[in-house]
């Protein structure tokens, strides 16, 4: 497929895409992102294009952490020692979310430098870092779909989206037999990690993996609506079952979350509609500026699919590439 008729079997998607980039939908704007999304959507046919080898998940460096190793899933805040992986009596299975936004290939090659290193320095610290405190983290790195992808996921960018799954799925059987050893685990993925992670959940991970070793599946920042084969977590030490939320303003120019979607509150770990005020919250930390917590930067508020908060008291979390008022990246 060409991308002038891709762009105009897209276009109404197109439009709605200005916003997911901050900019005002008007018309002479619309112009600009028809282009910009043109220059990152890879051109021809998926069955005309050779993606990267897949990796392979009994060696070591196909993942972008693992306890043991010296990586960027072991960084704690400011001041602070937190990893415990050396002694920790779980494990996590985390899958990273996009990073590769290239035009040139649908699925990212495994040297693709720009992509790795979001992954280094932002990602893995803020997101798989996480759970160094109470697990071993293993991050494998997978052939992730670009960003246009999922603007025609029923088409090429579907594709790409399956063959990255098709890698995470080989990277958790490899990692049940040969790297867990039956520990308890936590899944967790963001985005197109949560993503890949809801499909894993629905298609390969078995009721006796759930009823025996399934802490929680952190599926965050994707709409998953309650029709899996998990509960939705609605106490801090239930288990077994799933986290997700999509965090926002109430006035956000694009909505990730869908009104039947999950949303379990970070700071009451249930999904009633009540309120967690600024107190409930112990700290954001931005390890891209500074690494430091800052307590109490937001509140937050089920409501219909999504996770709104009021404000966020810190100047930390300015970054919105998906438009006002929108904390999807966080």
């Amino acid at each position: 497929m060409s991308r002038p008729s891709w762009l105009r079997r897209h276009r109404i998607k197109l439009l709605i895409a200005l916003s997911v980039f901050g900019v005002l939908v008007v018309f002479r704007a619309s112009i600009l992102t028809a282009a910009f999304f043109w220059y990152i959507t890879p051109g021809g046919t998926y069955e005309t294009y050779t993606p990267p080898p897949a990796p392979d998940y009994t060696q070591d460096s196909a993942w972008l952490a693992l306890p043991g190793t010296m990586d960027s899933a072991d960084i704690s805040p400011t001041g602070l020692a937190l990893d415990n992986q050396a002694s920790a009596e779980a494990d996590v299975f985390f899958v990273h979310p996009t990073t590769f936004t290239s035009g040139k290939a649908w699925n990212q090659p495994p040297a693709h430098e720009e992509s790795l290193q979001r992954l280094r320095d932002w990602v893995l610290p803020a997101q798989a870092g996480t759970f160094n405190t109470c697990c071993r983290v293993f991050a494998p790195a997978y052939r992730q779909a670009t960003l246009a992808s999922f603007l025609d996921l029923e088409g090429e960018g579907g594709k790409a989206l399956n063959l990255a799954y098709q890698d995470i799925a080989a990277a958790f059987a490899n990692f049940l037999s040969t790297r867990n050893n039956a520990r308890p685990f936590i899944l967790a993925g963001h985005s197109q990690g949560a993503k890949h992670l809801d499909r894993l959940v629905r298609e390969v991970l078995t009721s006796e993996q759930i009823a025996d070793h399934l802490i929680a599946a952190y599926l965050v920042g994707r709409p998953i609506p309650d029709d899996g084969p998990l509960p939705v977590c609605e106490t801090p030490t239930q288990t077994g079952c799933i986290i997700s939320w999509n965090s926002q303003m109430a006035e956000a120019m694009v909505e990730i979350g869908e009104p039947d979607s999950i949303c379990v509150n970070p700071l009451t770990w249930n999904s009633s509609e009540a309120t967690a005020g600024f107190g409930d919250n112990l700290g954001g930390v931005d390890f891209v500026r500074n690494g430091a917590v800052e307590p109490e930067v937001a509140d937050a508020t089920c409501d219909v699919g999504r996770l709104l908060l009021t404000e966020v008291r810190s100047g930390n979390f300015s970054r919105m590439p998906f438009g006002e008022g929108n904390y999807h990246l966080y």
